[in-house]
């Protein structure tokens, strides 16, 4: 046998490094011991567009998107923007026949651009100003917080707008505007029972029926099977206590779909006393993307250049250097430092594409008017 051969046998007999129940489906180490998702080494991403960068694997999103339909036959899923949303994003849920919920006039123009049917969105928002109620108007579904929102939105419409909310007390006032057509209560999914209670109030006291019930987020790690199973059973015990009808079910995942289809990658900057910076910001399970972890190991503690923790005690090569690619997923990271935020690249069937560019100092200091 010789050398090469040698090192060939270690590679293949090299330990697995990416667990199938965190990592994208398409996500597999090479025999160069490169971490690729969607065909792609996720070093070839960092070589060409620069590191840190993000790597949106669309095969993986179209499963999750998808595994809702099929597991929750009878539900309707709403993606929630708020997780994560680009273009492609916006464009890949409209195809898999799911709407979009936004909170922002950002997000909703977003989605729009990117040809999403306003009817299919669901327009959420804290404390919304006139300017937000004004933007959103027309879309097929805006739920209200506040009786605030509800008087502001009606003043701003020429046409009636299908709304949510979510008490009795705020159904109230809805139904006291002519321009509102109150559809259906959020809850959480805990409270379904609550829920379809007060819509049997509502009933009684207004002589509407609803006939939705938006549940939002599901949770990341959420059995659907389960879960259409708990909600079906919420529906059942108090659908028959209230003879009421059975109202359709709107689940809102966002990070249970893009948590597990965005892999950050970050360089390694410096390692020292067991601690390992790296040039990127992002937090969930991390491991080695650029090579084999021949050798021994040990405990560290990654974070990222500002101090922010990456992962607390990861077992990585003892040998780890600057230089080195780490792959995270994850919760999908949110950008609060004053920090350039870094590129979305999209890959699918071995083929990676720029997404959204990288932010540049420049765009930063843009904003500054002194």
């Amino acid at each position: 046998m010789t050398l090469l051969d040698a090192v060939h046998s270690l590679r293949r007999a090299a330990p697995q490094r990416i667990d199938p129940a965190v990592w994208p489906v398409t996500a597999q180490v090479d025999v160069e011991g490169r971490l690729c998702v969607g065909g792609v080494a996720l070093t070839e991403i960092a070589d060409q567009f620069g590191a840190p960068v993000q790597v949106l694997d669309e095969a993986e999103f179209r499963y999750r998107v998808r595994g809702f339909r099929v597991r929750l036959p009878e539900r309707r899923t709403v993606y929630a923007g708020r997780a994560l949303l680009t273009k492609a994003v916006a464009r890949w849920v409209a195809e898999e026949g799911a709407g979009l919920a936004v909170r922002t006039p950002a997000e909703l123009a977003l989605g729009l651009s990117a040809g999403v049917d306003p009817d299919r969105i669901v327009a959420h928002g804290c404390a919304q100003t006139t300017a937000d109620l004004r933007a959103a108007a027309g879309v097929g579904r805006m739920v209200l917080g506040c009786g605030t929102e509800i008087a502001l939105l009606a003043s701003q419409l020429s046409r009636p707008q299908q709304v949510l909310t979510g008490s009795a007390e705020l159904a109230a006032r809805v139904l006291a505007q002519p321009m509102l057509r109150l559809v259906g209560l959020r809850c959480a999914a805990d409270e379904i029972k609550q829920a379809v209670s007060a819509m049997a109030d509502i009933r009684d006291r207004h002589g509407v029926t609803l006939t939705e019930l938006n549940i939002g987020d599901v949770g990341v790690d959420a059995d659907l099977i389960d879960l259409d199973e708990a909600i079906d059973n919420a529906l059942d015990d108090a659908c028959a206590a209230e003879r009421f009808p059975r109202p359709v079910v709107v689940v809102e995942p966002g990070q249970a779909i893009a948590g597990r289809a965005l892999v950050s990658c970050a360089r390694v900057v410096a390692v020292r006393d067991g601690l390992v910076t790296v040039d990127g910001s992002a937090t969930g399970t991390v491991a080695l993307a650029n090579r084999h972890p021949l050798g021994p190991t040990r405990p560290v503690t990654v974070v990222g250049r500002t101090g922010e923790l990456v992962c607390a005690q990861v077992t990585l090569p003892a040998d780890l250097h600057p230089g080195d690619l780490l792959a995270v997923v994850g919760p999908v990271p949110s950008c609060t430092a004053l920090t350039a935020r870094p590129p979305v690249v999209t890959v699918r069937d071995r083929r990676a594409q720029l997404s959204v560019r990288r932010e540049t100092t420049a765009d930063l200091l843009g904003r500054e008017l002194s």
